[in-house]
């Protein structure tokens, strides 16, 4: 057993991916070593839904982490959302967290899900649209895959990370539209995410969506985009940061299996 638990912590910390869990039915919240690390919390924390709730900051045109439990409630669809938190030293992160809920007898028991650092991305993007050239620098030359793309959904650049991923060439891919390579499940919701940037209601947004590589295969993506706008308010472009999370969803569903497993054996 002990061994076991090993293995599971030595992979979350590989993946550098935490997990929690809200059950609604007697109100104990569950926080993993990893989510721990990242709220900067002692090891023998338990918070209380409140106090988990706490943590979260509210920004402009960025949707409140209780509206998001909400509507998690309610649709019982998986939820992918990035918020900012300050951590109990003070510190200030952004996160993403993905998350779903569990019924029994129609009625929502549980709230479970995943949480990650993403600082570092979130930071990039800020940098990008306070300075243009630098953005330009930073673009053609980001570790992650990064593209501007037209309101109507055309590539219009594309750096070689971008290139990478997806595996086509430059001139290929500004042929195609964002439209053609998206898995047709994760279509709807990226489609609806552009029309509220389109429509003023946001100015960012950011979800897990799967695309087809160049040879056919599935490539899940951590997709944050930022819409631009000239000096008359209209838009211009997007600014589309991808980054290659197929292995990290693959731990994921690995963790989650071994932590069913785990709990069977309890």
């Amino acid at each position: 057993m002990n061994h076991q638990l090993e293995l599971y912590k030595k992979a979350a910390e590989l993946a550098k991916i935490g997990i929690w869990e809200v059950n609604l039915v007697n109100n104990v919240v569950f926080w993993d070593f990893i989510t721990k690390i990242i709220f900067e919390t002692p090891e023998d924390y338990i918070p209380t839904t409140k106090e988990a709730l706490s943590f979260y900051v509210p920004v402009a045109m960025t949707e409140n982490i209780e509206d998001q439990m909400k509507k998690l409630i309610a649709t019982g669809k998986a939820l992918t959302s990035q918020f900012q938190i300050k951590t109990m030293k003070g510190n200030h992160r952004w996160v993403e967290i993905n998350s779903q809920a569990e019924f029994a007898s129609h009625q929502c028991i549980k709230l479970v899900g995943t949480i990650q650092d993403i600082t570092p991305q979130r930071k990039l993007i800020e940098t990008l649209e306070l300075n243009h050239n630098k953005f330009l620098t930073a673009f053609d030359y980001a570790p992650i895959g990064m593209a501007l793309v037209s309101p109507e959904g055309n590539w219009i650049k594309v750096n070689n990370s971008l290139c990478a991923i997806l595996g086509y060439k430059r001139n290929e891919i500004i042929k195609l539209t964002f439209q053609d390579i998206t898995h047709p499940d994760d279509l709807a919701e990226d489609l609806e995410h552009v029309t509220r940037l389109l429509n003023r209601e946001a100015d960012t947004y950011s979800m897990s969506k799967r695309y087809f590589h160049k040879d056919g295969r599935i490539v899940w993506v951590s997709l944050t985009v930022a819409i631009v706008r000239n000096p008359d308010n209209e838009p211009v472009y997007f600014i589309s940061q991808l980054k290659d999370i197929t292995e990290r969803v693959k731990n994921s569903e690995r963790l989650k299996k071994e932590r069913q497993r785990l709990d069977n054996v309890i």
